[in-house]
């Protein structure tokens, strides 16, 4: 390892040494790895209290949307195609007979592989929320070591800390393990900036293991880990004024190039997936609309199912956090203006190909659209996201703020007693407690099922022709083991064959249940499969919360919170009990066609798709 030279001390530093950029563990008296351990030990507490009641109702459902099932059929996918010596990127277990390629779909091994081993002693809900709190957690600590580093705040990093991990942004994404994967990033970006300034292989190598991580969790985050190092390039002495830029360059390159090692093996598969044969198939239109999703110009597009609301800027960041940033640190400014740069082209990002004002498109083109054109940024699909971003920086930005207000009192007591005010009023505004927690749990036969090795296939009744309905059908996969003719997966991944066989499953199922043929049950035969399941309920769409739908908010999170975070929370679709009338004569159909009930309960009908199969 190189040794590392010193960068000049800002003008103000308290003792003259580079505090800003020291990465030193632990603190005061308690230096090292026991300092340290006592930080993470603060953020966990932390978590407990601000994500309640989650860490008390871990058996519970932390949502209902097809999202949320998807990460639990990434766990239990995994453990079976490991367990069973098949590879994780391929599957017939959706899409039955035929199968999908995985190549595409955000498998998240990273996050998928701890579930795997938590699966052992945990259900399946539990495994989801243990890995939510964690996550939480590691977030808010990993954001701290980037703030000490950057601004030599203990306090100040705690506070950013906090602001970064509980926050409206993450909460949108509380049911999706794999974009609410937040801790990989201040990592990646802490190394390639120390790489910048004091090359080393540690740090070079810090760097590319950490990026491999972010791959492993959440593939386009290592797209805006890019563009941030495409900026160190270009605003060099803003980040390091004190090294020279070729040198800089080269050390950065070559960290790049050690990220690009470990990307590669890591995400071997999804980059296969994006530019080898399987690239030339034609896409989903799912994909299409998803690259819809942009911002406005004045708040966030916050899309809860049915609702679409817009969240203004100082809602998603804090009023109090941007006060904080605004009127504590004269020198914020010009101490950070990378990652003010950083901030303000991801924001721009984030707004689309076309601008939006109030939700009204201008039609006026934004740069967004140039970055579509990239081969390899497609991953990026969704422009809201880029607002990530300006939420990493935001926190930043409070720690220095904290830093710069700390050092107008000059007793322990008194700054003490401000930063326990400052950090309550801030979390207090932002926090999203208490969280909605479901009871849902797939029915109770299934598991009987699973016990059955002569079934290999079932279909589930009634297919929906909107893949996210039929998302509950890989939650029960995970409990009875059956292969299926539909499924749910990341729009990437799905192809044109997998939404033709969807279009074929619903429109037979409606035909035959209107008198038209024997479309289900004959082609269920043909594929194969031995069982159908009608299910005594059905996803119906919910209706939008008119208080909130279009609407555009400047109220602070805290009084939107129960609302927002619900709706994410439970999606668009809620199941809800088929009329008896129509379960008795979906009944009959069934029995004419496919043979007799082979079982019966309160949830669902099954029936033996094997018999009478010679005599088609």
């Amino acid at each position: 390892m190189q040794p590392q030279a010193p960068i000049p001390s800002p003008p103000d530093a308290l003792d003259g040494r580079p505090e800003f950029d020291a990465l030193r563990f632990g603190f005061g008296r308690f230096p090292g790895l026991r300092g340290e351990l006592l930080i993470l030990g603060f953020f966990a507490l932390a978590t407990v209290v601000l994500t309640w009641p989650i860490a008390i109702t871990l058996n519970q459902a932390t949502g209902l949307r097809g999202d949320y099932f998807n990460n639990i059929w990434n766990v239990w996918w995994l453990k079976e195609s490991l367990s069973n010596g098949h590879s994780p990127y391929s599957t017939d277990y959706m899409y039955f007979p035929g199968g999908i390629s995985l190549l595409r779909h955000t498998l998240s091994p990273l996050n998928a592989l701890p579930g795997v081993v938590l699966s052992f002693f945990l259900g399946s809900h539990a495994v989801f929320n243990v890995l939510l709190l964690a996550t939480f957690t590691a977030s808010a600590w990993t954001f701290s070591l980037l703030a000490r580093s950057l601004t030599g705040s203990l306090a100040g990093a705690l506070l950013a800390g906090l602001i970064y991990s509980f926050n409206p942004f993450h909460y949108f994404y509380i049911c999706q393990v794999n974009v609410f994967s937040f801790q990989w990033m201040p990592l990646v970006l802490l190394f390639f900036l120390r790489t910048w300034r004091y090359g080393g292989w540690k740090n070079m190598v810090l760097a590319g293991l950490f990026t491999g991580c972010l791959a492993g969790s959440a593939e386009y985050f290592v797209m805006y880990a890019v563009i941030v190092c495409g900026l160190m390039f270009v605003l060099a002495p803003l980040h390091s004024p004190g090294v020279p830029w070729w040198t800089g360059a080269k050390r950065l390159l070559g960290a790049g190039a050690l990220a690009g090692i470990f990307v590669a093996i890591i995400a071997a598969p999804l980059l296969w997936g994006t530019f080898g044969p399987e690239s030339k198939l034609p896409a989903s239109t799912v994909v299409d609309m998803q690259k819809r999703r942009q911002n406005d110009l004045l708040g966030f597009h916050w899309i809860g199912g049915p609702e679409v609301v817009t969240l203004s800027w100082p809602t998603m960041l804090g009023y109090s956090t941007l006060a904080l940033i605004l009127f504590s640190s004269r020198r914020i400014w010009k101490r950070h203006g990378f990652w003010i740069a950083v901030a303000a082209l991801f924001f721009v990002l984030g707004l689309g190909d076309k601008l939006k004002v109030a939700q009204q498109d201008t039609g006026i083109p934004l740069v967004y659209g140039l970055f579509r054109r990239v081969p390899g940024l497609e991953m990026l699909r969704k422009p809201d996201r880029a607002f990530f971003m300006v939420m990493f920086v935001t926190a930043l930005l409070a720690a220095e703020a904290w830093r710069g207000l700390a050092r107008r009192f000059s007793s322990p007591r008194a700054r003490a007693g401000t930063f326990v005010s400052v950090t309550a009023l801030v979390m207090l505004e932002l926090t999203g407690v208490p969280f909605h927690r479901y009871d849902y749990e797939p029915p109770a036969w299934l598991h009987e099922l699973a016990k059955d090795d002569s079934v290999e296939s079932v279909i589930e009744l009634p297919p929906m022709s909107v893949d996210v309905m039929n998302a509950r059908f890989i939650f029960f996969q995970t409990v009875h083991h059956k292969k299926g003719p539909l499924g749910y997966c990341t729009a990437l991944a799905k192809r044109k064959p997998q939404e033709d066989q969807m279009d074929l499953v619903v429109n037979a199922y409606l035909q035959w249940i209107n008198g038209i043929g024997h479309g289900i049950p004959k082609w269920s035969r043909k594929q194969g499969i031995d069982r159908m399941i009608m299910y005594k309920t059905w996803p119906v769409a919910r209706i939008a919360d008119p208080t909130v739908h279009t609407k555009l908010f400047f109220r602070p999170f805290f009084l939107l919170r129960e609302k927002m975070v619900g709706m994410r929370q439970m999606g668009q679709y809620l199941d809800e009990p088929i009329e008896g009338r129509t379960l008795f004569l979906l009944k009959g159909l069934m029995r004419r066609d496919v043979g007799p009930v082979i079982y019966e309960d309160d949830d669902l009908m099954v029936f033996d798709l094997t018999r009478g199969m010679d005599d088609e």
